[in-house]
């Protein structure tokens, strides 16, 4: 009965083996961060490229330094929550939907975490990125899905591995995204 073994068979608990952290924050101060974001991704090329308007292709680390600035205390917050010592941003780009736009399923490779910072974002109009699990249900086997709540102002945080990808932008009003990928440690 000493035995630590035997307390664990004893005791009644529960062990979430497997869990995908997403992690939100409420940009501060979003007005006028907004309006920085907006003037960095007005200085932008964003060209037309597989359903949706963006400037990944060019990979504009130019202004990867600005956005570590206006989004400093965000993502303070993130390092923080998860005790993250170090972080840098790998990239960072843009995309503007508009009506019927979409991204189709994809990730953003094997280490790290990425970001979507919802810029032009109406709740009522638009859907939040959609998750797909690695593993299925294990009640039924099916493929298992996850959008967040999120607002225009939002900053998710999620490891860049997982697949996700946005439902075609049904609305007449564009749905705007800066997102990036981060190392941390």
């Amino acid at each position: 009965m000493n035995d630590y073994r035997d307390k664990l068979i004893m005791n009644d608990y529960r062990d979430d083996m497997f869990v995908i952290p997403l992690f939100h924050v409420e940009v501060r101060d979003w007005k006028n961060k907004k309006e920085q974001l907006k003037d960095i991704c007005n200085r932008c090329n964003l060209r037309d490229k597989d359903y949706i308007k963006t400037d990944f292709y060019d990979q504009k680390e130019i202004y990867v330094k600005d956005i570590l600035y206006i989004l400093n205390e965000e993502l303070n917050i993130f390092a923080n929550h998860f005790n993250f010592k170090n972080f840098n941003m790998r990239n960072a780009w843009f995309e503007d939907a508009n009506k019927q736009n979409f991204h189709g399923v994809h990730n953003h490779g094997s280490h790290g975490y990425s970001a979507v910072c919802y810029i032009d974002y109406d709740y009522n109009e638009h859907t939040a990125t959609h998750f797909i699990s690695p593993f299925n249900s294990f009640l039924d086997g099916t493929t298992l899905y996850h959008a967040p709540n999120v607002n225009e102002g939002s900053l998710i945080f999620f490891p860049a591995v997982v697949n996700h990808y946005t439902l075609p932008n049904e609305s007449e009003k564009e749905r705007l995204i800066l997102s990036f990928n981060l190392n941390v440690s």
